[in-house]
């Protein structure tokens, strides 16, 4: 009990307790709100221990210093032995490298890896051989071109193409083929980027003219022109290879890329492909060849678009055959005129009536003087007040009539038909002249006439009665019976 007291009696500090400096601090004014923690938690204990620990970690790393010097010093002489101490130490990253200049590649790729160094530790394998492992450490340390040298130091090219393909990186692939002597290999990467003109240069400088030929035809598909005279030349060799090969066609194409469309056309045509031929005579300005083409394929636009074109440049295209051009492109009207400037009014009137226009044909006809004829074109296009006029010019009474009645001009059909002597007939049509018209006073004089000449009053009477009701028409009304009895009666 006397040694737990002595104990707890014990103060290591109290010769710091005891000194000037120490008693200032705890009668300082700023010391007084955290003196009470100070005195109760002994935190003069706390300060003095972080104090000694940090004296005593100061003088290690002293002593480290001095070691590592020791052995740096010594990693000249002997980088094995250095890294053995440094390894004991904890450097690793400093053992891995006097490991690394001591030959141990192992032990070094070991440490880098434990420290994830993953460039260093692809260098140790490249240093052993191991060409597999040493290119994924290099792609682990997003270092691919590392790997694609060590790939390609090691002949693995196909390795080496697969990361520079992750790299979207096929023209470099491709030099790397080229440099290794394999220009089919390298001319398909080109290809496959795009680099079409460039993959037709290795192939031909290989040998290879045909493979040459469908790069080139592959970039045609894709180019509408636009090329130097360098690959102009490329595309004319081509054309040659696949003229000698016999696909006329492809040679047709070749040409027609780089604009020679006259000889394009007559390849294209020897191929059979006229629709190809027609549009490189169009091209060349060959248009008359063109035409000529587009009638055989009965491309009908292409055809007036031509036509058209040549009478803009005075090519001397005949109206006549315009004008059927038009007539097989379903363009009547136009057609029409055309046929009508030529002078062959029976073409125009043929177009028109082809194209549904009666009308037309009809007003062409009238034009000839053929009012017949025009009479009948105008009652098929609905028109019979026009064609009452043509019937009176051509001094048919009876059709004239027919077409008042149908156009419902009823007080000119009586008049003819009172001319005629058809008085029943007249009477049909006097009797639907309305009351308001202008000239209602002579129909119904007109009226009356045609009732006394048609039967005796009340028998005509009940005939045209009859005739009006059997044709659903109206019975004349009574204003008109009366008039009707007294111009009869007188």
């Amino acid at each position: 009990m006397s040694r737990l007291n002595l104990l707890a009696g014990w103060d290591p500090l109290g010769w710091v307790h005891d000194m000037s400096w120490y008693q200032d601090m705890l009668r300082a004014e700023w010391f007084q709100p955290i003196k009470p923690y100070w005195i109760r938690y002994h935190l003069d204990w706390v300060v003095a221990g972080l104090l000694i620990l940090a004296i005593v970690l100061i003088i290690r790393s002293i002593f480290k210093r001095r070691r590592m010097k020791m052995t740096f010093r010594e990693r000249d002489k002997n980088p094995l032995e250095a890294a053995k101490k440094f390894s004991k130490m904890g450097e690793d990253r400093l053992a891995a490298e006097c490991y690394a200049e001591a030959g141990e590649y192992k032990k070094a790729k070991r440490l880098y890896e434990k420290q994830e160094a993953w460039f260093q530790a692809a260098q140790m394998s490249e240093n052993l051989g191991q060409v597999e492992e040493a290119a994924k450490l290099y792609k682990k340390a997003n270092d691919p071109l590392g790997a694609i040298r060590v790939y390609r130091q090691a002949g693995m090219l196909e390795e080496a193409e697969e990361i520079f393909r992750e790299m979207d990186n096929l023209v470099e692939a491709a030099e790397m083929y080229l440099e290794a002597e394999r220009p089919t290999t390298a001319a398909a990467l080109y290809r496959e980027a795009g680099l079409l003109t460039r993959a037709a240069e290795i192939l031909h400088a290989a040998g290879e003219d045909l493979q040459a030929a469908e790069c080139l035809l592959e970039l045609s598909k894709m180019s509408s022109g636009g090329f130097t005279k360098e690959e102009a030349d490329q595309f004319i060799l081509a054309a040659k290879t696949y003229k000698k090969k016999g696909q006329l066609a492809n040679s047709a194409r070749m040409l027609e890329a780089i604009r020679e469309y006259g000889e394009a056309a007559r390849r294209y045509l020897k191929a059979g492909e006229r629709k190809r031929a027609a549009r490189c005579y169009e091209a060349a300005g060959d248009l008359e060849n063109a035409v000529e083409l587009y009638r055989e394929l009965e491309d009908r636009e292409a055809t007036i678009r031509l036509l058209e074109r040549m009478r803009r440049q005075g090519g001397g295209v005949q109206q006549q055959e315009y004008a059927q051009a038009l007539k097989q492109a379903g363009q009547f009207e136009r057609a029409a005129d055309s046929y009508q400037a030529a002078g062959d009014f029976e073409a125009a009137v043929a177009a028109n009536i082809e194209g549904n226009q009666p009308g037309g044909a009809a007003a062409l006809l009238a034009e000839q003087g053929r009012h017949h004829e025009a009479a009948r074109m105008f009652m098929e296009a609905g028109d019979p007040a026009q064609a009452r006029e043509q019937f009176l010019m051509a001094h048919d009474r009876r059709g004239a009539a027919s077409a008042a009645l149908a156009a419902g001009m009823f007080y000119e059909a009586g008049v003819d038909f009172v001319d005629l002597g058809q008085w029943g007939r007249a009477v049909e049509a006097l009797q639907q002249v309305e009351d308001n018209h202008p000239r209602y006073r002579e129909a119904s004089s007109l009226l009356g006439q045609a009732f006394a000449q048609y039967s005796p009053f009340q028998s005509g009477y009940d005939g045209a009665a009859t005739c009006s009701h059997q044709n659903n028409r109206s019975v004349p009304t009574k204003s008109l019976q009366l008039s009707i009895e007294t111009e009869t009666h007188k």
